[in-house]
């Protein structure tokens, strides 16, 4: 696949159905690229991700979670708090 383009579209919604403080986000995600091909851009379907990449995609994340508080010295090594903002 030669440039492939992703997509989506988010956006905010503050209140819920009885009108009350509920923010949270909708999202619709493409499950595929768009990539060149003969001048254009084609439409291309993208195999999900198993679970291995899945595992692996949490791990990378919550190591980069944790290592923040770390980093601005809030939590010792342990994850003590050690000072608050």
């Amino acid at each position: 696949m030669k440039n492939p383009i992703t997509g989506s579209i988010s956006y905010t919604q503050r209140f819920g159905s009885a009108l009350k403080l509920d923010p949270h986000i909708h999202s619709l995600w493409l499950d595929g690229v768009f990539a060149e091909g003969e001048g254009n851009l084609k439409f291309r379907n993208v195999s999900p991700l198993t679970d291995g990449e899945v595992a692996d995609l949490m791990t990378a994340i919550s190591e980069k979670v944790i290592r923040l508080p770390k980093n601005m010295e809030l939590i010792d090594s342990e994850g003590i708090i050690g000072k608050i903002l």
